[in-house]
């Protein structure tokens, strides 16, 4: 299994990628990338079973990117958010997208 870890903040992409016990959970890859543009290449390319994104990002936000990739690939794959805004319309928006979680970053 692949996971992608999209997130326009260095310190949050590498962080997630070297401290979370991956294959703890099946995950025998943590790609990373830095906006949903380079995200949607890189899911196209590698179709990562797991999509960690952030919501607010340049050029393409991570609902977008959500948005985009379930219209190519309806099935096999799950997304979870992240963001640092406690907005309810954001985590509806994402959950009706099909995001399995919301995760509120408060660091």
């Amino acid at each position: 299994m692949i996971a992608l870890i999209v997130d326009d903040e260095l310190e949050i992409r590498a962080g997630l990628r070297a401290n979370f016990p991956w294959g703890d959970y099946g995950i025998e890859e943590a790609l990373t990338a830095d906006d949903g543009d380079t995200a949607l290449a890189l899911a196209r390319e590698r179709n990562p079973d797991l999509i960690l994104t952030d919501i607010r990002m340049k050029r393409m936000s991570g609902l977008e990117l959500i948005e985009t990739r379930s219209r190519e690939r309806p099935e096999g794959w799950k997304s979870i958010v992240i963001s640092g805004y406690d907005d309810f319309d954001v985590v509806r928006q994402a959950m009706k997208l099909g995001a399995a979680d919301y995760i509120l970053n408060t660091l």
